[in-house]
């Protein structure tokens, strides 16, 4: 998986430019109340998220920017670092067909015309999003000509998705999964509380059909990680998704 290095906010809140800001397997974010903590994590979790959840230029962009307000804006971009893995399969995805040998008049075999431009640092991708839901990306540390639809198909499985859990929202009461499992067919996931949608996201990125999960047991079993790993197995390993935390410093 690609590892998220840095991120910027621009127009979005009470955020104007946040400049670039670093980030590695946990990211601190401190400052006062109303700082712009919470906007600069939601901003960051639209720019690719696990859910539908897209930027609203009518309620997002920045009240004292208004006259200013402009749909094409970007709101964030982020620099991923790939593995020596997924450099490999970008460059091989780049390289020009090869020539059929079978093919009398076949020209001979063409060099590879993509590759890295300083074999010792790796490739950077650095992609963004705007108000209309219209994104750009580039690479760093390529040289070359390449399809840029065949470059994006072969490197967007290797950006992590985010997921943005509102911890204020959370009132740490369990959830049966039967009723999720009725709310979810009810009301779908948009009208889904805070709780039951996190809930949700986690069974996704865990690969968990509720359905099937429930079948399983002949008891409803609380949402509970502890639990889920003992009757399914599931590993959830949180040391390999990168997370934005915030904090506040009156709580320090």
């Amino acid at each position: 998986m690609a590892k998220l290095t840095k991120f910027k906010v621009t127009s979005f809140r009470n955020v104007h430019d946040s400049d670039w800001i670093d980030a590695g397997r946990v990211t601190a974010l401190i400052g006062q109340n109303e700082a712009g903590k919470s906007n600069l994590c939601e901003a960051l979790f639209k720019l690719y998220p696990f859910d539908d959840s897209k930027y609203d230029v009518n309620f997002d962009w920045p009240v004292d920017l208004w006259e200013k307000k402009d749909p094409k804006a970007i709101v964030c971009r982020a620099r991923f670092e790939l593995s020596t893995e997924e450099e490999a399969v970008l460059l091989a995805a780049l390289q020009p067909p090869k020539p059929d040998p079978e093919t009398p008049d076949a020209p001979p075999p063409v060099a590879p015309v993509v590759a890295k431009t300083d074999p010792a640092k790796p490739i950077i991708v650095e992609f963004g999003r705007d108000y209309s839901d219209g994104f750009f990306f580039h690479f760093e540390n390529i040289a070359g000509k390449y399809d840029c639809n065949t470059a994006w198909k072969t490197v967007s499985g290797s950006i992590p998705k985010f997921v943005y859990i509102f911890d204020y929202d959370m009132s740490g009461q369990t959830i049966e999964l039967p009723h999720l499992a009725q709310r979810i067919q009810q009301v779908g996931y948009s009208k889904l509380t805070s709780e039951e949608q996190t809930i949700k996201i986690i069974l996704d990125l865990a690969k968990v059909d509720i359905d099937d999960f429930l079948k399983r047991g002949d008891t409803p079993i609380g949402a509970d990680a502890a639990l889920l790993r003992q009757a399914a197995g599931i590993g959830l390993s949180y040391s390999k998704i990168p997370r934005v935390v915030e904090a506040e410093k009156s709580r320090l």
